[in-house]
């Protein structure tokens, strides 16, 4: 799973695109084999909090069929650690971003904004917005 991450990136070439200032890959992709504590949303991470509640938390959010998919929006690679850092999520969803406010709890965003949906996120269906979440 990590080769498929980089593979991605690499196809990617880390350009800008469109709207988007780095490339978005899967939740699935971006925490399989993550084994770098702070690789997402360091600033809120501690030892009681860690990579491992942001994996449950996306994880588990994409079994709610209010939510079509999420995905990781990379920030930064740094070789020697070997692995990308991000503190962002895009979310398509019927839901409002109060929802995600009481479902993440301790963890919650410090900013929760509605994107104008692009193509780089696929078709998102009718009666869905795309939320960006990000920790500072």
């Amino acid at each position: 799973m990590k080769d498929n991450l980089f593979k991605k990136l690499e196809e990617y070439n880390w350009l800008r695109k469109p709207f988007m200032e780095y490339p978005i890959v899967s939740v699935q992709d971006f925490f399989e084999e993550n084994t770098v504590k702070g690789s997402f949303a360091a600033n809120v991470c501690s030892k009681e909090l860690d990579d491992k509640e942001f994996k449950k938390a996306f994880t588990e959010l994409l079994e709610n069929k209010d939510i079509q998919n999420i995905w990781v929006s990379l920030y930064d690679y740094d070789e020697e650690i070997g692995w990308p850092y991000s503190d962002t999520i895009f979310i398509a969803t019927s839901l409002e971003s109060d929802y995600f406010k009481k479902y993440f709890g301790e963890l919650c965003p410090s900013e929760i904004t509605e994107n104008e949906k692009n193509e780089i996120f696929g078709k998102i269906k009718e009666g869905n917005k795309l939320l960006c979440l990000w920790w500072d």
